[in-house]
């Protein structure tokens, strides 16, 4: 008996490799944990009170990761995008950088703890986040005050150490860089230095939030001398073409 030719193609389209079937699993996976985890964002941010912020990130949309988020801090609505280092990072097909805990500068000045909590598939993959934030600006201000009354300098808070993670995207492209050279880069020298600007330019670091100057703080170097170089690779590009 002959077999019919629409069914072969039919059962052929029903076929699923299986990669995608593992993509489709972890993407349920992940759903199910967003799911679990949305009710939790409002608990956790009414038990820590109203100087607080928790927020749940789904890294497989990074132009819009916030799926949930209680508490106003960062003035961040469901919708947002991660991060511009973690966007980076994602956008080149590398895991996202978080720091267990750390303290960062609002733009009004204000100074945040933030902790964060990874969620991982199979594959050790990062899919999302649970961050926590909270406002310890009137806290360290008075722990100050009380150090000062008290007359003891071993009650005065610590100045809090502000982390920025441009470090981890400069190491990440100048190791790429090494492997694709076959050589280690000195950056002390000014041509394997010119040599980074351009690796970092042409990975569009310098699309992120403040390039200049947080590249400028972490080569030691003034903003003045990173547009020089900027200005340099665009005459020599000039020249190439």
């Amino acid at each position: 008996m002959r077999k019919n030719p629409l069914s072969k193609n039919l059962s052929r389209k029903r076929s699923v490799r299986p990669e995608k079937k593992q993509q489709l699993s972890r993407d349920a996976h992940a759903d199910m944990v967003f799911e679990l985890m949305r009710p939790v964002v409002h608990m956790i941010a009414g038990a820590l009170g109203r100087n607080s912020e928790v927020v749940l990130h789904d890294f497989r949309n990074p132009s819009a990761s916030v799926i949930e988020i209680a508490g106003t801090l960062s003035k961040r609505e469901v919708g947002a995008p991660v991060n511009d280092i973690n966007r980076w990072l994602l956008s080149h097909g590398r895991d996202v950088r978080v720091k267990t805990e750390k303290f960062v500068r609002t733009k009004r000045g204000r100074t945040m703890r933030t902790s964060t909590v990874l969620f991982r598939d199979d594959t050790g993959k990062a899919f999302g986040a649970l961050c926590f934030n909270i406002d310890v600006t009137e806290m360290l201000s008075a722990a100050r005050m009380i150090a000062e009354i008290a007359g003891s300098d071993e009650l005065a808070p610590a100045t809090p150490k502000l982390v920025d993670d441009i470090a981890y995207v400069v190491k990440a492209v100048v190791a790429a860089e090494e492997a694709r050279l076959g050589r280690r880069l000195n950056i002390t020298n000014r041509s394997d230095r010119l040599h980074v600007m351009r690796a970092l330019r042409d990975q569009g670091v310098f699309t992120l939030k403040r390039a200049v100057p947080r590249l400028a703080e972490h080569f030691e170097i003034s903003r003045a001398t990173v547009y020089s170089y900027l200005s340099e690779l665009k005459a020599t590009d000039g020249a190439e073409t």
